[in-house]
């Protein structure tokens, strides 16, 4: 019986080497060959037209300087405004943009019926990467800096978002008070305002 064991053990292992064998060989035969390229299908041109111009109007709401054309890179699925390339501006702007078109295509759903969650979620878009450490409004590079008038018409403009939607921000910012009525606004006070009724953090701790 003992033999017995030991040989259908060999067998078994033997099978299993095989079937090892064969598919190490299939795989480095599939990473011998080349990649295959893809191709994306083409953006519908009046949809891209639609939702350039939604960017362009929350941009509006938002008080940004002169005057608002935005056009979408298809090469790089990304969107120039007044023909600057989104990446060229500085990181406040950066966030700036990125939330305007993030919002202008839960606006661009909404109208069309087009399938979206229904809500957003924005990421300090009014918080510079170098005012996050810490540093004065003084030490922020020129093109770094968020206009003035930005802030003060981003919260404005959020107290009139349609109800049927939600647009969540998270930031160090915080909005007018004549605003706090229109504004579902939450303070997280950190671990430090344990016991002051209000709450620490975004994700409440595991009891």
């Amino acid at each position: 019986m003992q033999r017995r064991l030991e040989l259908e053990s060999a067998r078994a292992a033997r099978l299993e080497a095989a079937r090892l064998s064969e598919l190490k060989g299939k795989l480095e035969q599939e990473l011998s060959e080349p990649a295959p390229k893809w191709t994306w299908a083409g953006l519908d041109p009046m949809a891209v037209t639609k939702l350039c111009r939604e960017i362009e109007v929350v941009l509006k709401e938002w008080s940004w300087k002169g005057g608002v054309r935005v056009e979408f890179q298809e090469d790089r699925y990304d969107i120039k405004v007044n023909r600057k390339h989104r990446r060229s501006h500085g990181k406040g702007f950066r966030a700036v943009l990125y939330a305007a078109m993030t919002i202008a295509v839960l606006r661009y759903c909404k109208k069309t019926g087009s399938p979206h969650p229904g809500f957003v979620v924005l990421d300090s878009p009014l918080t510079t990467v170098k005012q996050r450490t810490g540093q004065t409004a003084v030490e922020i590079a020129e093109n770094d800096q968020i206009l003035p008038a930005i802030e003060p018409s981003f919260w404005e403009s959020l107290a009139k978002t349609d109800p049927s939607v939600q647009v969540i921000v998270l930031d160090n910012k915080e909005p007018p008070l004549d605003l706090l009525n229109e504004l579902k606004v939450r303070l997280f006070v950190g671990p430090d305002g344990a016991g002051s009724g209000m709450r620490a953090g975004f994700i409440p701790p595991k009891r």
